[in-house]
């Protein structure tokens, strides 16, 4: 857009802008371009312009310009903007004009009035307008978990997960991580995997600070006691388990699941698809 400052300038409605200036090259230009103009010496108002983004200063195409005639209603001219932003028109005879711009992707402008005094003139419009913003209110999303796992749900799983206690390894944890069935126990605070990778070890019933030693867990396969020991971990495959709940301390035991321990130690839950 030319500097404003040569021109009379100002803002319509919404944060767009127009500059307008009498005469001058671009009139003839676009004039000839669009075939408005007419022989020399005849009585005519060529109303010639450009319109662009305001902040990208690109041209817009396809805006619609409408030219009213102040107090009279059938003195409108309607053009549109080609695909450089050009547009040109003949007014129908002097007077004051209103200008409207409007286009989807643009905040409206309307702006008045624009005089012309002869039935002979050239007038050039520069036509600026702000791109739509759209303001959303606050979305506030809730995720929850959908209990598709009826059987989960059936044996307190979710349950006991919202009571806080213990660490959770959910069907969908295990899909994500996709890792070998060791290492879903690796990184949980009291429960340590054996140099041999064979079994699993939790702190004792004392302090693990003041010399608690460590135990192995009493581990649970679909609510039933499994006698193997920790080391049914070293062969079940990944695929065999659906859940896993797991208790380092004997004070975090559900109350179904404690008197079933053999030693002061944790527990495991496993819950395998079957």
């Amino acid at each position: 857009m030319p500097h404003l400052s040569r021109f009379t300038t100002g803002r319509g409605r919404g944060r767009s802008r127009l500059a307008v200036r009498r005469g001058g090259e671009l009139a003839v230009v676009l004039a000839a371009l669009f075939g408005v103009g007419g022989t020399p010496g005849e009585a005519q108002i060529v109303t010639v312009g450009i319109v662009t983004d305001d902040i990208f200063g690109i041209p817009a195409a396809n805006v619609t310009l409408t030219l009213s005639r102040i107090g009279g209603a059938e003195d409108s001219v309607v053009v549109t903007t080609d695909e450089e932003g050009r547009f040109a028109a003949l007014l129908p005879g002097p007077g004051r004009y209103q200008l409207t711009a409007r286009h989807l992707l643009y905040e409206p402008l309307t702006w008045s009035p624009i005089e012309t005094t002869t039935a002979q003139e050239t007038i050039e419009l520069f036509v600026e307008l702000r791109p739509r913003v759209t303001e959303l209110e606050g979305i506030v999303i809730e995720a929850k978990r959908e209990f598709t796992d009826r059987r989960l749900e059936r044996r307190g799983f979710y349950q006991r997960e919202r009571k806080g206690f213990g660490k959770f390894i959910t069907p969908e944890d295990i899909e994500r991580r996709r890792m070998v069935t060791m290492s879903l126990f690796r990184g949980i605070p009291g429960l340590f995997v054996t140099r041999d990778g064979r079994g699993l070890r939790m702190r004792g019933g004392g302090s693990f600070l003041l010399g608690g030693s460590r135990c192995a867990p009493t581990i649970f396969v679909d609510g039933a006691p499994y006698l193997g020991g920790t080391e049914l971990l070293d062969v079940v495959s990944i695929r065999e388990i659906h859940a896993v709940e797991v208790y380092p301390r004997a004070i975090q035991v559900p109350a179904e699941y404690r008197g079933r321990t053999s030693n002061n130690c944790g527990v495991v839950l496993i819950w395998t698809p079957l």
